[in-house]
């Protein structure tokens, strides 16, 4: 079953973090529109929420900037909803954001809790129990349609859910009801993913020119291995795997790897990686050797996490097929 956490930030533009980070997204801050810039520096808000679970959206609907972040299956790796909201709370803090999140059944639902009930978990079977009394606003209408209910008196949830359909389809479209729909859980609802779009890089550089292939080699995969982690912390899979080898006094030599599926598995990569990198020609002279090896994800796809083992005091991947443990 579903599991929604909304993060809520009702005072973006005006805290000192939010500028922050939309003057780090900003890649021509003269002359770029200042929503432009929150648009950007939400995306990558979104992107760091990825923390809590493995699909994350700014959520585009009428009201407050919000991110929605997918947890289902996550209540155990967070130790509880409460401890998840707790660890929320902090990292607001931590960042200097004023806002409040809950977690719910469906987006609609959390973005209702969010405003109405901060920092609770709401996974009641009959969600109207407790939205019933929650301000219409919560529900993020459009503003006009708020204004025109609020004018027969209409300011909550419950009065709402009671109005006929046909009469509100008729009067306002079917935008209004098919959001009561969706924090009721009534409708299905899809959750595009924030996607890490810049390239996932790890490399090593040598102390001076080298032709053992014995090292070029130990250094390749530990490369592959620091790249796997990148990806894993940002839960991504690589769909373009690039291997370039500086030369001292030649052209780098590069190996591209596509797949068809995303992968981060060390050692599934450096399986392909491998047979390759030992038909490379490294020379005899050490001076026309290698100087560093670089490991690029230069394309990939949201990958959510994999389970975790205890294995001789130190925690190990083990993702299988690369399939989202919460799936």
């Amino acid at each position: 079953m579903e599991r929604m956490l909304a993060i809520r930030l009702p005072w973006w533009s005006a805290d000192r973090a939010a500028r922050a980070l939309r003057t780090q997204a900003a890649l021509q801050p003269e002359g770029v529109p200042t929503a432009e810039l929150d648009a950007r520096a939400l995306r990558r808000f979104a992107a760091w929420c990825l923390r809590y679970g493995p699909r994350a959206v700014v959520e585009a609907s009428p009201g407050e900037p919000a991110v929605c972040v997918q947890v289902t299956g996550c209540e155990q790796v967070h130790g509880g909803w409460s401890r998840l909201l707790g660890r929320v709370r902090d990292d607001l803090a931590r960042r200097e954001l004023r806002g409040s999140a809950a977690v719910a059944r469906t987006t609609a639902a959390a973005l209702v809790a969010a405003v109405h009930r901060p920092w609770q978990a709401q996974l009641e079977d009959d969600a109207l129990v407790w939205m019933a009394d929650a301000p219409l606003a919560s529900l993020r209408l459009e503003p006009e349609v708020l204004d025109t209910l609020a004018t027969v008196g209409v300011h909550t949830v419950g009065p709402f859910a009671r109005l006929p359909a046909d009469g509100m389809g008729d009067r306002f479209g079917a935008a209004p009801r098919k959001r009561l729909q969706l924090a009721l859980g009534q409708v299905p609802e899809r959750l595009p993913s924030i996607v890490h779009r810049g390239a996932v890089r790890a490399m090593i550089e040598f102390d001076g020119p080298t032709s053992q292939a014995e090292a070029v080699t130990l250094a390749a995969r530990q490369c592959v291995e620091r790249l796997a982690q990148s990806l894993l912390r940002r839960r991504l899979g690589t769909l373009h795997l690039r291997v370039r080898l500086d030369r001292a006094h030649a052209a780098p030599t590069r190996i591209d790897l596509r797949r068809a599926r995303a992968s981060r598995r060390a050692e599934h990569l450096w399986r392909r990686v491998q047979p390759h990198l030992e038909r490379v020609h490294l020379g005899h002279d050490p001076a026309q050797g290698v100087q560093g090896v670089r490991v690029t994800s230069l394309r990939h796809a949201a990958l959510g996490l994999g389970q975790w083992k205890l294995l001789e005091g130190a925690a190990a991947l083990e993702d299988g097929a690369d399939q989202c443990w919460s799936e």
